[in-house]
């Protein structure tokens, strides 16, 4: 059985989550697919900057690049660590797009309004396109102990609706 703050926690996040599918499903009113897509991604951003640590940064996607020079395809919500640089001359009030150097991101999603498998398979290739993080720096100086996991940064996958996880499989 879960402690008291446990579970003020848990209905918490259950009641921000129904939060988020009422104002992803409200977002079908636009008859534009881009529209719908943009006001959701927008939905998971305002999440994140609400629910992170200040010592985060988090933008509205674009593409990340690693030292040598290869991007990523474009990605929907970047999250980089505050000691990374940000570039952020087209996107001066924090909703336009940015990109970012693998090196300081922790985190990135792939925002679908529907997941189905055409879907999933779009997000694993673009999450299949993040460049490699260099491997010759000390990241223990920054708190990274082992920058060679396969999961770093952190891909996220996120969809208020979609089919089933077993037709997903």
């Amino acid at each position: 059985m879960g402690t008291p703050f446990f579970d003020r926690l848990r209905r918490y996040y259950s009641s921000v989550a129904a939060v988020l599918r009422g104002q992803a499903d409200a977002a079908a009113v636009f008859a534009n697919p881009t529209d719908i897509g943009g006001a959701r991604e927008r939905l998971y951003f305002d999440f994140l900057r609400q629910h992170l640590p200040c010592a985060c940064n988090v933008t509205l996607g674009g593409f990340l690049f690693s030292q040598d020079g290869h991007e990523s395809r474009q990605i929907d919500v970047i999250v980089t660590s505050s000691a990374c640089p940000q570039f952020n001359f087209h996107n001066p009030d924090g909703h336009g797009k940015s990109f970012a150097c693998v090196d300081g991101t922790l985190a990135v999603a792939s925002i679908k309004s529907y997941l189905d498998s055409r879907q999933i398979r779009d997000a694993i290739e673009g999450m299949a396109s993040i460049p490699q993080h260099k491997r010759d720096f000390d990241w223990s100086r920054i708190g990274i102990e082992n920058p060679d996991m396969d999961w770093w940064p952190l891909k996220v996958v996120y969809a208020s609706d979609g089919v089933s996880a077993d037709t997903l499989k």
